[in-house]
C-alpha cells in the first residue's frame, strides 16, 4: 500500500515525534512505529476493538493522518458494531 510511507513522512514533514503522539493518544510506540513503516497493515487485531493495532489505526484515521480506503480492522469493528458478526448464530 502506498499511504503506509507517506503517514511516516507525514509525521516527518509535520515535526511530530513518534514517542510524545503516542503518549498523547495513549498508544503502543512500537505499534504505531510498525503501523507507520507499513510491518502491521490493520488488516487483523487479536484483540479486537480494545486490541493495540486497533487503537492506532482508529486514531490515525480519526485524524485524517491514514488516507485512502478505511482500514479492514475499523471495517470489521464497525460491521460488528451493526450487528453483522454471525458468528455466534445459532
Amino acid at each position: 500500500m502506498k499511504e503506509m510511507p507517506d503517514m511516516r513522512q507525514y509525521f516527518i514533514d509535520n515535526c511530530i515525534n513518534f514517542a510524545a503522539f503516542a503518549r498523547k493518544h495513549e498508544l503502543d510506540e512500537t505499534i504505531l512505529s510498525k503501523v507507520l513503516s507499513g510491518k502491521l497493515k490493520g488488516e487483523r487485531d487479536r484483540g479486537g476493538e480494545d486490541g493495540r493495532t486497533a487503537k492506532v489505526v482508529k486514531v490515525l484515521w480519526e485524524l485524517g493522518i491514514w488516507k485512502g480506503e478505511k482500514p479492514k480492522i475499523l471495517q470489521k469493528i464497525e460491521n460488528d458494531e451493526r450487528g453483522g458478526n454471525t458468528s455466534n448464530a445459532l
